[in-house]
């Protein structure tokens, strides 16, 4: 896994939660997960960003989406992309 990334919807407690795991006792801890903390800017997603296109960045890149709002009853929603694109590996 090669880190975190954040929605737009949550990038204040993402970056909240990273700078809490990277001081005192638990930097440690943090650095030995060896992770990247990213945004979508990082990844070349826009804040508009359909969740097919954010799951298959996130699996490309080995990610893992840390979100609070993603569309669950429209046809391209994440829920759905995790249904349809997900397999074993």
């Amino acid at each position: 896994m090669r880190g975190i990334l954040a929605d737009v919807n949550c990038e204040g407690q993402v970056s909240y939660l990273v700078a809490l795991l990277r001081s005192g006792y638990r930097q440690d801890f943090w650095d030995s997960m060896n992770l990247e903390a990213l945004r979508f800017k990082d990844v070349a997603l826009n804040s508009v960003a359909n969740d097919v296109d954010v799951w298959n960045i996130c699996q490309n890149e080995g990610l893992v989406l840390i979100t609070g709002n993603r569309k669950e009853d429209e046809s391209h929603s994440l829920e759905n992309a995790i249904a349809a694109l997900n397999g074993p590996d």
